[in-house]
């Protein structure tokens, strides 16, 4: 988990989501700057492993994933 929301933001805008396989490194929530929400990554990370996705999330997908 993130220490700060900072620290948060710097590594999501470096983030190209479509690219990502393992949501493992980076953390149980994500807080993007220009959404004031949160998603569960290990949910993700979960959902990527059981239907063996290999190409990453789309953005549909990972709308699934948000935090209420």
């Amino acid at each position: 988990m993130f220490s700060n929301r900072v620290e948060a933001e710097k590594i999501f805008e470096k983030m190209d989501f479509e690219s990502i396989k393992n949501f493992d490194d980076i953390g149980f929530y994500v807080l993007p700057r220009e959404t004031e929400v949160y998603y569960d990554i290990r949910k993700a990370n979960e959902y990527i492993k059981e239907n063996h996705i290999e190409n990453g999330l789309s953005e549909k997908e990972l709308e699934m994933f948000k935090v209420k």
